[in-house]
């Protein structure tokens, strides 16, 4: 199997098709990681995508936790972080 074509990527929420750039590197990561099926690349992307979040929120933990000295988990919303 083989990345489907750039016509069955398309943002729905304003309507337009895909751009040819995010296109050539979709299809630079199929052919980087030789995937064989779309549900190869959407488990890629989810967790690229997961472990980037994860790595921003735990480098702004650490500094929360050595600046103030708690922990950001303890709060619901970043305004309740802001008045402890």
């Amino acid at each position: 199997m083989q990345l489907p074509p750039i016509k069955a990527f398309c943002n729905t929420i304003k309507d337009e098709p895909c751009p040819l750039t995010n296109y050539d590197l979709a299809r630079e990561v199929w052919a980087y990681y030789d995937m064989k099926t779309m549900k190869n690349y959407h488990y890629h992307y989810l967790l690229s995508d997961v472990l980037l979040l994860a790595d921003v929120f735990q480098n702004f933990r650490n500094s929360v936790h050595e600046h103030h000295h708690f922990d950001p988990f303890h709060f619901k919303t970043l305004p309740s972080l802001a008045r402890p």
